[in-house]
């Protein structure tokens, strides 16, 4: 009962916006981040042979790119949901639906090779979607990461406010441009010292239709007793968690465990 009420709490501190936001102009550069002075704890593969890169922010080892697994850990095949009548069909509870993926607009190579997967709950829920000895970050690493960064002097403008990390995270390349002063897409430059890497790759709604690609992007927490939850990132100067629906697709960051 205390860390529901903990985690209610840590929700309720963080949940300052509620929409991706607006931003215009599409940028399309270079990431200019030195890879070389980014922290990092080698290198992971999931059992589709995928090889990801990772980055240590804090005391805690992320991938430094989204999952695109097709398989959980076991071998179990993920079904690949490409149609929106069959997306939208599996609009059930976690607990009854299949696990599912797909690719943003269902192109793998202009959207899903760069972005990773889409993932819906059930997915999450089974607790064998990152590879072994990792997992599907719940709310607490997550902030973890972000009082993190803040405590780090990440925070933007640079102050005690807590959490306003999202330039911190985002990369500096394929954002919208925004006027908003400490939207990610305002000043791309300056993104991702953090070297997390976040693109925006939008989401799936739960009718199967995919939505704000180059605008946001969202992250599921695996969080025990929250049917519809996860974690939007990051065009606005603050991090965000979100009720969403349980057959919605988002993506997945994967943590290493302790």
């Amino acid at each position: 009962m205390i860390k529901y009420f903990t985690f209610l709490l840590v929700v309720g501190f963080i949940l300052i916006y509620t929409s991706c936001g607006k931003n215009d102009d599409k940028e399309n550069g270079t990431n200019n981040n030195n890879d070389k002075n980014i922290p990092n704890c080698g290198t992971v593969t999931d059992i589709d042979g995928n090889t990801y890169n990772t980055v240590l922010i804090g005391n805690q080892c992320w991938m430094r790119e989204n999952l695109k697994t097709t398989k959980l850990n076991d071998g179990t095949a993920i079904s690949h949901l490409s149609n929106t009548n069959d997306w939208a069909a599996n609009d059930q509870p976690a607990s009854i639906a299949v696990s599912a993926y797909s690719w943003y607009n269902n192109d793998y190579n202009n959207y899903g090779r760069i972005y990773g997967a889409l993932y819906n709950l059930t997915a999450i829920r089974t607790e064998k979607l990152c590879p072994q000895g990792w997992h599907v970050p719940d709310s607490y690493d997550w902030v973890e990461m972000f009082q993190s960064l803040s405590s780090q002097g990440h925070s933007y403008p640079h102050s005690v406010t807590p959490l306003k990390v999202a330039k911190a995270l985002a990369d500096n390349t394929r954002w919208q441009k925004s006027k908003a002063l400490g939207a990610v897409g305002n000043n791309l430059s300056v993104n991702n010292i953090s070297g997390f890497t976040a693109l925006p790759g939008g989401y799936r709604n739960s009718n199967g239709s995919f939505s704000h690609e180059g605008k946001c992007i969202k992250y599921w927490i695996n969080q025990q007793g929250f049917q519809e939850l996860c974690i939007i990132a990051f065009n606005e100067n603050t991090p965000l968690m979100k009720f969403l629906h349980n057959n919605s697709g988002a993506y997945v960051r994967c943590v290493k465990s302790n």
